[in-house]
């Protein structure tokens, strides 16, 4: 039995596999694998500030607290993350702050019931487990930000604005003018007199200038 977990800046990943023959001398991505358990999620709230060190411990402990009835195995089973230092992370650690210890300390507690080997594999062969991680994923709502809109100089009274809220939409028959029912097809005549108007252009009077002098 194998499970394999991996952890991104908003989500986390957990594979369980099982290979029935085994072979110690073959590389781990290499094994004939047959997939049992594929599971993914996002971190929320909180869990978006955990260091990266808490985001890949927690789908381990997620895993043996959720999959007992596959892991809890007399053989045990073989655990495979690409983080060099989450292979300690249950040790104690100095350099931990109280809050991760405590966090730490609890999911240590979840897994020390367990029988397991734990290996390091490189990100690129633990393939599966890191893109279940990262795609797919939905993206984090956008924060927006609504900043009032200043008027200065324009009369931006209260009843102005009353005034522009009252004012209906423009009406969709200007769009599509054959919709309006009082839609009047235009006469040769008027067309030509429309034409005529919009193409002479407007002739001004000259007023004669004196002379001076």
């Amino acid at each position: 039995m194998c499970l394999f977990t991996d952890a991104s800046d908003t989500g986390w990943s957990i594979i369980v596999t099982q290979v029935l023959k085994f072979d110690k001398n073959v590389p781990i991505q290499d094994q004939q694998h047959e997939m049992l358990v594929c599971q993914s999620g996002m971190f929320t709230g909180a869990q978006l500030n955990w260091s990266v060190i808490e985001k890949e411990a927690n789908p381990i402990a997620r895993a043996c607290d959720k999959l007992n009835y596959l892991l809890m195995r007399p053989d045990g089973f073989r655990m495979y993350c690409h983080h060099e230092n989450l292979i300690q992370v249950f040790a104690p650690h100095s350099e931990w702050k109280t809050y991760q210890r405590q966090k730490l300390t609890r999911w240590a507690a979840i897994i020390g019931g367990y029988r397991y080997v734990i290996e390091h594999i490189k990100g690129t062969s633990n393939l599966w487990a890191d893109l279940m991680s990262r795609w797919g994923q939905a993206r984090p709502p956008a924060r927006t930000m609504t900043i009032p809109h200043v008027r200065r100089g324009h009369g931006w009274t209260k009843k102005r604005k009353e005034k522009n809220k009252a004012t209906s939409p423009p009406s969709q028959h200007r769009l599509r003018p054959l919709d309006d029912p009082e839609f009047v097809w235009p006469s040769s005549m008027t067309l030509r007199v429309h034409k005529r108007h919009i193409s002479s252009p407007s002739r001004r009077k000259r007023t004669p200038t004196k002379a001076c002098g």
